[in-house]
């Protein structure tokens, strides 16, 4: 009778289910990692249903690769090994969007405050004197600004000054403003703690 660990038990069931007689099945599972027995039959089975596959017997070539101790190819991802991985590929992609996402919302505080500030500098009068300033520049930097809509002309004429006047502000990096937000969050946390305590 075999006894073993949780793991070595599994292993024996995975031989059996496989094909291995329960003799030597038995013996693997005893002498032999249940990660490298695993890892075999899933690899062996890989190989075995692939087209043009020349394997006759998966039973005789897993028992070879076990009692010789060949290891599978290193650039083959078992299920075991995959699991970690596409979890860390999942946390990274979800890290990248996350930041992506931040960046466009930095991107738009930042051409806030220079809007803010084109009202503080300008007064109605002296803003339209830059914006028709801009408005020209544009018409002979961009052929195709005469063809854009009123409202796509005024836009980006607006959006000139507000761009210059953003090169000449001394705002916060992107990652001290991540910074900001998170320390904002927290204090935001803590205060609603306690609040409710006291």
């Amino acid at each position: 009778m075999f006894i073993g660990s949780q793991e070595s038990t599994q292993a024996l069931q995975e031989l059996l289910d496989f094909g291995i007689a329960p003799k030597p099945a038995a013996e693997f599972a005893r002498t032999i990692t249940p990660d490298t027995i695993l890892d075999s039959i899933e690899y062996i089975s890989h190989i075995a249903a692939r087209k043009g596959s020349k394997i006759c017997s998966k039973q005789s070539v897993l028992v070879y690769y076990l009692r010789e101790g060949v290891p599978i190819p290193l650039d083959f991802l078992t299920k075991r090994q995959r699991t970690p991985q596409e979890e860390a590929e999942r946390v990274e992609y979800e890290r990248l969007q996350s930041m992506q996402v931040r960046r466009l919302e930095y991107e738009e505080w930042c051409k806030k405050q220079a809007e803010v500030e084109v009202e503080k500098r300008y007064s109605r009068a002296t803003l339209k004197e830059k914006m028709a300033e801009a408005a020209a520049i544009a018409r002979k930097e961009l052929r195709q600004f005469d063809r854009l809509s009123t409202a796509i002309n005024s836009e980006v004429a607006r959006q000139i000054p507000s761009r210059n006047i953003l090169r000449d502000m001394v705002l916060p990096s992107f990652e001290e403003w991540c910074a900001e937000i998170a320390q904002s969050v927290l204090t935001k946390l803590d205060a609603g703690v306690n609040t409710s305590s006291s």
